[in-house]
Order: structure tokens, then C-alpha cells, then sequence
């Protein structure tokens, strides 16, 4: 679901996130959106985490991320 919606220009809905999994997705994945985020590569709204345009080149690179800080919490 989150790498289907990163895929989308609008992204992730935080608040869809949190209905879902119980938490934000910002809490859920703080280490590779913080990082991706100061690169400006994502875009972090109140409401939606979404890919910037630049984000969109290395989108691969991030959801390979995101699956690694997945595997390390669990």
C-alpha cells in the first residue's frame, strides 16, 4: 500500500496510513524519510508524504530503503 501510493504524484495520506497501521507513516519509516526528506526528495505535508519530482528518479532506491528499515524494526 505505501509503495503503491509513493508511486502516485499524491502520495500517502497520513492520516490513511494511520486508520491502517496504527501509526504515522513518518513514525513508521522516521530514518529513510527523514534522510530522503532533507535531500529533497520527499515532500512531507501535514496530510501526505509524496515523492518530489526529483524523488521520482530514485523512487527504487527509496522503497529498497523503506524494506530494509521494515526488516530491522521487526
Amino acid at each position: 500500500t505505501l509503495m503503491l501510493a509513493l508511486r502516485l504524484t499524491e502520495g500517502v495520506g497520513r492520516a490513511d496510513f494511520r486508520r491502517r497501521f496504527g501509526l504515522d507513516p513518518l513514525d513508521a519509516f522516521s530514518a529513510t524519510f527523514d534522510r530522503y526528506r532533507r535531500a529533497g526528495l520527499l515532500l512531507v505535508t501535514p496530510d501526505r508524504v509524496a515523492l518530489a519530482r526529483q524523488g521520482l528518479f530514485v523512487s527504487d532506491a527509496l522503497f529498497a530503503d523503506l524494506f530494509e528499515e521494515a526488516a530491522a524494526a521487526s
